[in-house]
């Protein structure tokens, strides 16, 4: 058996900074920017294990196993200061207020972490019907496909001149039509039959 040794610069290659889209990719500029970001990005992608054991033979030893996706999310901490980030923000798509005599639905969106290196030195990207994008294939973007968001509380600070963070959650659901292996979300390039819908078919998020 052989085996490679990773070389140092394959191991300190960053990721770096990102900022965040949300929209709809389905449609022409879908996509736009959720707002000025400071501070880390956290995402929480887990799997759950549901094994199967023996306890009265084996103890806790697994014989089987079967994995399913936990809940997904992703927190983002915004820079709170551009107003149309309220609608961008609320998890029933208006950001004008609260409070109703029945239960709501989410307006849900989809959620794209960018990477700032795999964006051109302008700041944009784009991909094109056929998947060709500009300026390259992404690598390390992160695509959650149908979510709501849900704000944290936020202040009204006096250091920094009053400038305002709050963290908004993005809670990842669950999207039938896609592909196995991307029905929550997706980690680079997307498959052609998520992001490539036959002409003149109405792709509901």
């Amino acid at each position: 058996m052989s085996v490679s040794r990773l070389t140092l610069e394959d191991a300190l290659v960053a990721i770096g900074v990102a900022q965040v889209f949300v929209g709809n990719p389905f449609a022409a500029a879908g996509m736009e920017a959720l707002g000025a970001t400071e501070g880390d990005i956290t995402t929480r992608m887990p799997y759950n294990s549901n094994p199967l054991t023996a306890p009265e033979y084996t103890g806790d030893v697994e014989h089987d196993t079967v994995i399913t996706q936990g809940a997904v999310e992703i927190v983002v901490p915004i820079i709170h200061g551009q107003v149309d980030v309220y609608d961008k923000i609320s998890p029933v798509g208006d950001g004008s207020g609260g409070g109703w005599d029945s239960p709501q639905s989410p307006v849900t969106t989809t959620v794209l972490i960018m990477p700032l290196r795999e964006m051109a030195a302008d700041g944009t990207f784009s991909r094109t019907v056929g998947g060709v994008w500009t300026p390259a294939t992404p690598q390390h973007c992160i695509w959650l496909w149908r979510a709501y968001p849900l704000p944290d509380e936020t202040a009204f600070g006096f250091d920094n001149g009053g400038k305002r963070l709050q963290s908004v959650t993005f809670r990842g659901m669950y999207r039938g039509i896609n592909p196995n292996g991307h029905k929550v979300w997706t980690r680079g390039d997307p498959p052609l039959t998520i992001l490539s819908a036959p002409a003149g078919t109405a792709v509901v998020l």
